[in-house]
């Protein structure tokens, strides 16, 4: 185990220095116009996101699940078959986590920092939110009661959201029937696209059969190119602006409920949702219906 927590500590520089590189031959090349600002944002938000993953990963493990782990009775040993149980678990946790940073506004507060690019590469694997980390606690708490090693789940988190950084691409397309059964760049390029038809699919990490169990799966279609990025697209190359446009937007929306319950509902019902009064009182007021709406 140790090894592997070794590699982990190691491998963010080294998809780092993948994305730099082809960044640079993509431009040397012109093979395809890629916007410079964003790209350099990308790596800007990775800069920041390493020291605070490590410090909120460190404390949240340090803090609260080792003296859970210690706490409970329960202890799985740890070998084969529970390592490759801890991967599965922690890929299925993995969709529902992503999943619920779909539908509530709270977590796509901070998740639609990854989904805020018009571009789709390696670099954009990279333009990860600053306390996005703080999600898995409510998934990790339960299991480590359960008996499972707190270490064991971290490196498996760690596993599920490596083998993603191949997928943003746009040079491969579709690999049949792997696209059934994993995560590849065709179904990624499907995650992150902002057209209708593919809001809110593909939600696995490595797996896509929890997509097809639970009904989130679609397949790229030649006859709709995907659009990514936001439905109304971010204009701003500031890594603050970046990470904390939503969390604004949410704080300003809840300020701004007529009644406690409404605020509450701001944050915990989908992206998009408005009260009904707001509805109505846009259709009749223009200077409302010109209210700058969510990004999604």
């Amino acid at each position: 185990m140790q090894s592997i927590q070794s590699f982990l500590e190691y491998t963010p520089y080294l998809v780092m220095s993948i994305a730099l590189v082809e960044f640079l031959v993509t431009v040397a090349h012109g093979r395809k116009h890629r916007d410079r600002k964003e790209t350099m944002a990308n790596f800007s938000i990775w800069a920041v996101n390493r020291p605070l993953h490590w410090l909120l990963t460190g404390s949240i493990f340090l803090t609260v699940l080792t003296p859970i782990a210690n706490w409970t009775p329960l202890k799985l040993p740890i070998n084969w078959w529970t390592a490759l149980l801890t991967l599965g678990v922690a890929d299925l946790l993995y969709y529902w986590n992503h999943r619920l940073s779909h539908q509530i506004r709270f977590f796509w507060t901070y998740h639609s920092v990854h989904h805020s690019s018009k571009e789709f590469n390696l670099s954009t694997a990279l333009r990860l939110p600053w306390v996005g980390i703080l999600g898995d606690l409510m998934f990790y708490v339960p299991l480590v009661l359960l008996g499972m090693n707190p270490a064991l789940l971290v490196i498996s988190k760690s596993l599920v959201l490596l083998y993603q950084y191949w997928i943003h691409v746009e040079s491969v397309g579709q690999l049949g029937w792997f696209d059934l059964y994993f995560n590849s760049p065709s179904n990624h390029r499907v995650h992150h696209g902002a057209n209708d038809c593919y809001l809110d699919k593909n939600h696995g990490g490595i797996l896509m059969i929890w997509d097809r169990i639970f009904g989130t799966y679609q397949g790229e279609m030649a006859s709709e190119p995907v659009r990514f990025g936001l439905t109304k697209p971010l204009k701003s190359y500031n890594p603050f602006v970046i990470n904390f446009h939503e969390t604004f937007q949410l704080i300003r929306d809840m300020w701004s409920a007529r009644s406690v319950g409404e605020a509450i509902k701001f944050a915990v019902k989908g992206p998009a949702w408005h009260p009904i009064h707001e509805k109505r009182e846009s259709a009749l007021t223009p200077a409302l219906a010109a209210r700058p709406q969510l990004h999604r």
